[in-house]
């Protein structure tokens, strides 16, 4: 595959990710060239948002007011869909 195409690659998925998170209201940070493998969404409890989406099978990260969301590439876009309508979900409780 190769490290540029795998870069590539994660990439779109983090902007495919971060288009779902907008489609349903979440703003995301950490899309472009300039960052690492993680989308974040900034929230006073993203440790509960963390294990709540635990619950509903999906894993996340949380440091601080940051929830850390990251593709993998093994991820599908019906994967990254999920992840957005369900914390969409969440965050709309």
């Amino acid at each position: 595959l190769g490290v540029e195409r795998l870069r590539d690659y994660s990439l779109d998925q983090k902007q495919l990710l971060a288009d779902l998170l907008k489609l349903r209201g979440v703003d995301a940070e950490g899309t472009g060239e300039d960052y690492g493998a993680f989308v974040t969404v900034t929230h006073p409890r993203a440790d509960r948002l963390a294990a709540a989406l635990a619950g509903r099978g999906i894993v996340a990260d949380a440091r601080g007011d940051r929830l850390r969301l990251c593709p993998d590439i093994l991820n599908s876009e019906g994967e990254l869909a999920q992840c957005a309508e369900e914390l969409g979900d969440l965050l709309a409780r």
